[in-house]
């Protein structure tokens, strides 16, 4: 299915309706041709660990259906309540690391992992609306 048609997500969705099998631990979260991973831990190694295994293998079910996972589009955002913990995690996933930013894109909506507001989402949407009318 060439990317941009209109069948294109649908036909995703039909084809990875068992990924979710493959994930022991966490909440995956499947929206059109967008595949999201939620693991919530209090401990960092067991999140470092956690999000390890079950994105390899996300990684190994994608190989075994002929698919490839795009690590250049992977990110990853870790969430935490904890001020004092400005390191940021890093996982590998197949070949590649990938590592933790300060800010995503989800869905359309920039979230940030600091103070979980909507206010470079309202910044970034004034800019492109300024740039709009000027």
């Amino acid at each position: 299915v060439p990317q941009g048609s209109i069948l294109g997500p649908f036909l995703f969705i039909l084809y990875v309706n068992d990924l979710s099998s493959c994930v022991s631990r966490g909440l995956l979260c499947l929206f059109a041709d967008d595949t999201s991973l939620v693991i919530d831990e209090s401990c960092r190694f067991n999140m470092e660990m956690n999000t390890f295994v079950q994105c390899n293998s996300i990684v190994q079910w994608f190989q075994s259906n002929g698919l490839a996972m795009n690590t250049d589009k992977t990110t990853l955002l870790d969430f935490s309540i904890s001020s004092r913990r400005n390191d940021s995690l890093s996982v590998w996933v197949g070949d590649a690391e990938v590592c933790s930013e300060q800010m995503v894109k989800f869905l359309g909506l920039i979230v940030d992992r600091r103070n979980l507001t909507f206010s470079f989402h309202v910044n970034y949407v004034a800019l492109k609306v300024c740039a709009g009318i000027f």
